[in-house]
């Protein structure tokens, strides 16, 4: 499900926002298609018009002029370049709506930030996950106010990011959580407290224990679903099923993609695309994920005007007062509609 740019966001993406739709089989046609020039066809036109969500065209409010300009370009022909596709393109009048309202929303878009008290309160949950997963090993059961192990009243604080998700923890509840999490997930140690956040919040995953989540992830699942509720088990199965899409990608290196606005940031990365899809994305100013930054910047490249240079940026982790605020927002590559003018799109990586 695509994130409306509009809406503000209870949930947060640790790593990257993932949901995937079920493919269709004729995306997979086109993963010949090489890097560099190539052609459009109407068949390609219409199979990225249908690509494109509903929710993407209520965010969006002249991308349906957009794309019925796209389609009339290449109607009755047997193609036609991708240079001299743009070049008709960038001189619609939907074209030029479409890239002031997206420039016009983008400076509106609102993002919830993680405080500093909320990585703090994170940090401390992981290092009393640790604490209460070597007291389990040795003792065989955790920690309470009989034991030795007596926390500071801090530790009964509510986790915020959490409560904002629907689920209601104190630090030393998610701490005893989390090290009763790591052995289902056959980890050695406690689950990181960001690894569980992302999984109840049907986040993707990478890093170091992804390839062990899923290798459990049934278990995971079906334990998550005991003690969270169904609703969370749903989340938790989506988000492992994203990570092992992401894990092996089949030769995909590009992804349609969205801005998280919720807490900390980051990319909701929607579903596996070819190579001309997500130049075909770039051009109509929509957001993409790619595997490596070299994906990204040949992505945004492609879409910008001739004699122009694709911009990097990198991410975007602090505010215009040097505050520190969206640690998960990734770096990316703009393409170039002129020289002093720059696409919405975001093509991020990483």
């Amino acid at each position: 499900m695509v994130l409306s740019k509009k809406k503000f966001v209870l949930s947060i993406m640790l790593v990257i926002a993932l949901f995937f739709s079920i493919l269709n089989t004729s995306f997979a046609t086109n993963t010949s298609i090489h890097k560099g020039e190539f052609t459009i066809t109407q068949a390609l036109i219409d199979e990225f018009i249908n690509s494109i969500t509903n929710q993407e065209l209520l965010d969006n409010q002249y991308l349906s002029a957009v794309l019925n300009d796209m389609d009339d370009i290449v109607k009755d022909s047997e193609g036609i370049s991708i240079s001299k596709f743009k070049i008709e393109l960038y001189e619609k009048e939907s074209f030029a709506n479409h890239q002031r309202a997206n420039l016009e929303s983008s400076a509106l878009q609102t993002q919830y930030i993680l405080t500093d008290e909320d990585e703090e309160q994170l940090k401390r949950v992981d290092q009393l996950a640790l604490q209460y997963y070597n007291y389990f090993q040795e003792n065989g059961t955790y920690p309470n106010e009989s034991n030795d192990m007596i926390q500071p009243a801090s530790f009964s604080d509510m986790v915020r990011i959490l409560k904002e998700m629907g689920l209601a923890f104190t630090e030393q509840g998610l701490a005893t959580r989390l090290a009763a999490l790591g052995p289902v997930a056959a980890v050695d140690g406690p689950l990181p407290v960001g690894d569980f956040i992302a999984l109840v919040g049907g986040a993707v995953i990478v890093g170091g224990f992804v390839y062990s989540y899923l290798s459990t992830a049934t278990a995971i699942s079906n334990n998550i679903g005991i003690n969270e509720g169904v609703t969370y088990k749903t989340k938790a199965t989506s988000s492992l099923s994203q990570s092992r899409t992401i894990a092996y990608p089949n030769n995909y290196k590009h992804f349609s993609a969205a801005p998280n606005t919720g807490w900390g940031g980051g990319v909701f990365v929607l579903e596996p695309i070819p190579y001309s899809m997500a130049v075909l994305r770039a051009v109509a100013e929509l957001d993409t994920y790619n595997l490596s930054m070299n994906d990204a910047r040949e992505v945004a490249q492609q879409a910008s005007t001739a004699g122009t240079q694709a911009e990097h940026d990198f991410a975007h982790t602090h505010d215009a007062n040097g505050v520190y605020k969206w640690p998960y927002n990734k770096p990316h590559w703009h393409s170039m509609k002129s020289f002093n003018v720059r696409a919405a799109g975001h093509h991020w990586y990483g």
